[in-house]
């Protein structure tokens, strides 16, 4: 079983592993260890890429960007989704309440 690394995104790492190497067993614990940093690095970019756009779009729309921010780290790519139906529904709202008929002054 052979595995393939990237040199650029792994520059802490003696050796390249590559399929052009025979007979190379990679122990399972490295395997896991590998696969560990990846998911962290891909959630890491992702939460640094969301959170901003999160708390921009809660920010345009009067809420806290700090908060929405926090949010965007703790969910990366369902709280872009939350914010904007937030902003939505509250935007709708608004446009049924200024549709509704004023009552009539009341009579003095």
């Amino acid at each position: 079983m052979t595995f393939f690394l990237v040199a650029p995104i792994y520059p802490f790492l003696p050796i390249t592993l590559s399929p052009h190497v025979p007979n190379l067993t990679i122990p399972p614990l490295f395997r896991q260890a590998v696969l560990l940093v990846d998911t962290l690095l891909i959630l890491l970019v992702a939460a640094l890429v969301f959170a901003p756009i999160t708390g921009y779009i809660a920010y345009s729309h009067g809420r806290s960007f700090w908060r929405w921010f926090g949010l965007g780290m703790v969910l990366p790519f369902f709280s872009v989704f939350i914010a904007l139906f937030v902003a939505m529904r509250e935007q709708l709202a608004e446009e049924r309440a200024n549709r509704l008929p004023k009552p009539p002054p009341p009579a003095a």
